[in-house]
């Protein structure tokens, strides 16, 4: 058995330093061929130099790419960070050249749709060469000139958000268009799950309520390390309170070795929350952007179907409620318990260090709770 399906074209440019964000648009448009590829016909590529470039020979490098793959795409998705990139023979970089080209035909034929989007994530300022972030700012000046609207993100679960919203309607666009892009797509009989994966795909509601469970699920995990981080606040807080009054009733004392010994042991402990901070952090970013991604899919398929009981809509929202309401709460006793470090003396210098260590540590986890409070109520305006 076969399906004829329009097949669409998707060029992603950009420098070779944002790997990490070319990955998220082969994800979401990944997820969009899951969703609702199948059932309103059609499947999209991303393509670009990284994995669809071969071998070849021509005046120069960027050419031969231009040529392979720019030819006939439907979607152009430019992405650029403080990093431009190196110049070509003909243009100031790479990413430069492949949006001209593309530029040039939509000028010409309307094709095609063009989508940039920069993004202001940097690690650190030392991250930022003066000379390319110039040149990308020159750059953004001409798309504006030219009356490319982009947009701008510097959070990469937001990021996503957008991305999934930008590229289901511009997708939409291409269909509507009528071009010819059938093609046929046989099913693979070594398919063990192919029934289940029918039914998931063409039964809009049953595969919405499974990726609420999936959000659900991750949401649990997410809930759990931010209880266990809790925790660890709580219990650091109150030993630096008790040992913040050791220390002054030493300071009239005298030295002596329990105190060392105690002052030790402090250290320790705060060098194992450190320790979990660090490698809790990024794991709660993780089920944050896995809960969103289900969350936002189950959206996306209600939306294009036009589709949801006001009953199953509510569930939805009173998961994402519930969510708002508990990462207040622990961003709320974070900034509670750093108000214990203002008691911490500043002359004891091994010390010292640990809190500078530790409040930035709490600036990144702030931060991730910022971003997610509020990509959770732009999901739940959706």
């Amino acid at each position: 058995m076969s399906t004829l399906i329009k097949r669409l074209k998707i060029f992603l440019a950009s420098p070779g330093n944002l790997m990490s964000d070319r990955e998220i648009v082969r994800k979401v448009v990944d997820n969009i061929n899951r969703d609702v590829g199948f059932r309103e016909g059609f499947q999209a590529e991303v393509i670009g130099w990284d994995t669809d470039s071969r071998p070849s020979a021509g005046e120069y490098a960027q050419e031969v790419i231009s040529d392979q793959l720019i030819a006939d795409i439907d979607i152009f998705i430019g992405l650029m960070g403080h990093y431009f990139g190196q110049p070509t023979k003909k243009y100031g970089s790479g990413t430069e050249e492949e949006f001209e080209l593309a530029f040039q035909s939509w000028t010409k034929s309307g094709n095609p749709k063009i989508m940039f989007y920069f993004s202001e994530a940097v690690e650190t300022v030392r991250d930022v060469q003066i000379d390319q972030l110039a040149k990308r700012n020159a750059f953004r000046k001409t798309l504006e000139d030219r009356g490319v609207y982009y947009f701008s993100y510097n959070d990469i679960t937001a990021f996503q958000f957008d991305l999934h919203r930008h590229i289901s309607q511009t997708i939409r666009e291409v269909l509507e268009s009528e071009i010819d892009l059938e093609i046929d797509v046989s099913d693979e009989s070594s398919n063990s799950l192919m029934n289940f994966q029918s039914l998931m795909n063409t039964n809009i509601e049953i595969m919405a309520i499974e990726l609420i469970n999936k959000a659900n699920s991750e949401l649990v995990s997410y809930s759990k390390i931010q209880e266990d981080l809790n925790s660890d606040i709580e219990r650091v807080a109150k030993n630096t309170g008790t040992f913040v009054k050791k220390l002054s009733v030493q300071a009239n004392k005298g030295a002596n070795g329990q105190f060392e010994r105690d002052f030790e042991r402090f250290l320790k402990s705060l060098e194992n929350y450190e320790t979990q901070l660090i490698e809790k952090i990024p794991n709660l970013a993780t089920s944050f952007d896995n809960s969103m991604t289900a969350f936002l899919r189950a959206v996306s398929i209600m939306d294009s179907s036009e589709t949801g009981s006001d009953a199953f809509i509510s569930e939805i929202s009173d998961s994402i409620e519930g969510a708002i309401d508990g990462l207040q709460s622990y961003r709320d006793s974070l900034i509670e318990a750093e108000e214990s470090f203002d008691d911490w003396p500043a002359d004891v210098e091994r010390l010292h260090v640990s809190k500078l260590k530790i409040i930035s540590l709490h600036k990144d986890l702030v931060r991730h709770l910022d971003n997610a409070i509020a990509t959770l109520k732009r999901l739940i305006g959706q």
